[in-house]
Parts: structure tokens; C-alpha cells; sequence
């Protein structure tokens, strides 16, 4: 199946932008979220001309992923799947580090995962293609000594 519409977020990170371009290589429909300013080069024309453009979006704000979402619907014409790939990573560990770097991080890889679902699941379910993937770092399988955040 291809022409499916894709909401990628994270879409301007390395890993967010090597799927989004794989999926529109494949056929496949984009919105291209972030929350960073500004797509890297070559992102949007390596997605194609109809691809949404969506940068500075805080998924940390409930209301701003459903802004975007919303957004992202109705310039691709509903949404199939959400690619949710947005988040970060910092090595400390929990008795030299600070406090402020597990809310940080909590806000980067499950609030943003949450609230981007809970915004993408009205459009979702008005498509019969409707998917939610979630991609999580390989520390969150396997995490050493200042991995915990």
C-alpha cells in the first residue's frame, strides 16, 4: 500500500528524517513534525512537494499536539499513521546528576509520545489504515550506568 498519509515527529532529527525519507521514497504521504525550527537541507524535497511542514511544535503541550495534528490532517486529508519518534537522550547517572534531567527527559520521550497520540487518535480512527508506532531508544531495553533518565 502506498499514499498512506504519515505523521513523522522528530521529523528533523537523524533517525526521524532517515524514515521520513524512506516513507516518501516508498510512496507514502508526509507530515514532517518537530520541534526544532527548521527542517535540515534536502528533508522537504527528499519528502516531496506535498509534504506538511510542521517545525517549532512543543508535543510537551497537550494543546500543541493537537494544533498540529490537526494541521497535519488537514494538509495530507486525515491521518493513517503516526510515526512518534520525537525525543532525547543524556548520560548521567542518578547520584551525580540532576533531578531536572529526568523531567526533562520524561517530557521529551513520554509526555511528547503521549500527547501526540492522544491528539493524532480522532484521525486515526477515522481511517481504516489507522497505526500508532512508537520508537524508544535501545537504552529502554538494555540500559547501563547513566542510562536511567
Amino acid at each position: 500500500m502506498t499514499g498512506r498519509r504519515i505523521v513523522v515527529t522528530g521529523a528533523f532529527g537523524t533517525l526521524g528524517a532517515a524514515v521520513a525519507k524512506a516513507a516518501a521514497a516508498g510512496g507514502e504521504r508526509l507530515a514532517l513534525l518537530d520541534f526544532a525550527p527548521a527542517p535540515p537541507d534536502g528533508l522537504v524535497a527528499d519528502c516531496g512537494p506535498g509534504a506538511v511542514v510542521l517545525p517549532g511544535v512543543d508535543l510537551t503541550d497537550p494543546a500543541a499536539a493537537s494544533r498540529a495534528m490537526d494541521a497535519a490532517a488537514a494538509g495530507l486529508g486525515g491521518i493513517d499513521a503516526l510515526l512518534n519518534i520525537a525525543g532525547g537522550f543524556a548520560w548521567e547517572t542518578l547520584d551525580g546528576g540532576d533531578p531536572a534531567t529526568w523531567d526533562r527527559l520524561y517530557r521529551m520521550n513520554v509526555a511528547t509520545a503521549s500527547n501526540a497520540c492522544r491528539a493524532a487518535l480522532p484521525h486515526l480512527r477515522a481511517s481504516p489504515a489507522g497505526r500508532i508506532v512508537n520508537v524508544g531508544a535501545n537504552a529502554a531495553l538494555r540500559s547501563g550506568a547513566g542510562m536511567g533518565a
